[in-house]
């Protein structure tokens, strides 16, 4: 009899994780990082983060396809407060209609999830319990766009190109394509506040992927309305 196998393992199949992942912390911890954000989380986040820990998926010819925030990280709670801050200020902006969420830590409400080099953007929508919380994936056009799947059947379907949701020139078309390219690589750890001349803060990072991504769609009047 064949053994099903869960998504995460389908997934590792798919992208194999690093041997010595970055910052893979450990299921001790869980407490300590949710009594931090004063909520609890999914577990397959944590199972995901124990796997692969802090890097990017990406393809030869891409540069980041998504990082995912990792719970067991020292910068976490500052990238998820840093998120927050920056989508509250593009709300107060552009509108509700922009962002038709309320915002960590509110609940329910968006809560930082992950992103790429180019203005897409995931999050989780904190409604009910969290191992029911549905994904909500920002793509470059700016729609949200509900998944109701767990991280890691999400993460397996985006990047098979079994769904189509991330938009712009990476649809599902291209996933199927580049399949065999796909990878993950580890990235250094981020302290808590770390904040080096050479590299611009998490929100200003977040900032400037909005921009640009509006700025390619022609939508100058929002892009000048995200101040830093």
């Amino acid at each position: 009899m064949t053994k099903i196998r869960t998504p995460l393992q389908r997934l590792q199949d798919l992208i194999p994780p690093p041997e010595q992942p970055t910052e893979a912390g450990s299921s001790k911890l869980r407490r300590s990082v949710e009594r931090a954000l004063g909520s609890p989380l999914p577990t397959d986040l944590y199972e995901f983060a124990l796997v692969y820990g802090s890097g990017r998926f990406h393809s030869r010819e891409s540069g980041c396809l998504l990082q995912i925030c990792n719970p067991f990280s020292g910068a976490f709670f500052d990238q998820v407060v840093d998120w927050a801050n920056l989508c509250r200020d593009l709300k107060k902006a552009e509108g509700d209609s922009y962002i038709p969420y309320d915002l960590y830590p509110e609940r329910p409400g968006l809560l930082a999830l992950g992103d790429d080099d180019n203005g897409r953007f995931i999050f989780w929508l904190t409604e009910g319990e969290p191992d029911e919380w549905p994904i909500l994936v920002w793509p470059l056009e700016r729609q949200f766009k509900r998944i109701d799947k767990s991280l890691n059947e999400f993460l397996y379907q985006l990047f098979s190109g079994t769904i189509d949701c991330w938009g712009g020139d990476k649809r599902s078309t291209w996933f199927k394509t580049h399949r065999k390219e796909l990878a993950f690589s580890p990235v250094e750890p981020i302290s808590p506040k770390e904040k080096p001349t050479a590299k611009k803060k998490p929100a200003d990072s977040i900032r400037d992927a909005v921009r640009s991504a509006m700025e390619a769609l022609g939508n100058d009047a929002t892009s000048s309305n995200i101040q830093r």
